[in-house]
């Protein structure tokens, strides 16, 4: 019997390329300008016509996002945020108005707003020294909540 013999290389399957953790998507309509970190008047404004919204945002797809929380103001972009060992997105965004009157008639109905039966609650940005402040879940403990605002900080 003769041995068969075979140039073919043995089956080796392609490592796959590891995905590359991301911390937040924006859904903007219009191209926003480039922002640069050394602005510090620059932060500061667009956190007095911020708002940060929690809920079960990850429900509600991003047009309707769009859709609901822009009803009211001008919208300029909304960031999403993920966590980075999951991939899954958080019950919190950040939405950025166009001037602080946008914000203020985004609040106007008040702070706890629903979307097709989902309850969002929207809380003004604030910002004292370096701290960003907004409604944060009870449960959290201190020692969570330093974490999750380092690695968003990150």
């Amino acid at each position: 019997m003769k041995k068969l013999h075979s140039t073919a290389q043995p089956f080796q399957p392609q490592k796959q390329q590891p995905i590359k953790p991301f911390k937040e998507r924006i859904i903007c309509v219009e191209q926003p300008p480039p922002q640069t970190d050394t602005d510090h008047y620059q932060t500061k404004t667009i956190l007095q016509r911020s708002i940060c919204v929690s809920g079960e945002i990850d429900k509600i797809d991003d047009v309707n996002l769009w859709s609901f929380l822009g009803r009211r103001g001008k919208l300029v972009q909304i960031t999403l945020k993920y966590d980075e060992l999951t991939q899954k997105q958080k019950n919190y965004c950040y939405a950025e108005y166009a001037t602080d009157i946008d914000v203020e008639r985004t609040l106007l109905p008040g702070q706890n707003q629903s979307w097709n039966s989902i309850n969002v609650w929207l809380e003004k940005m604030l910002q004292t020294k370096s701290l960003v402040v907004f409604g944060i879940r009870e449960q959290l403990t201190l020692k969570e909540l330093l974490t999750e605002a380092w690695h968003d900080y990150q």
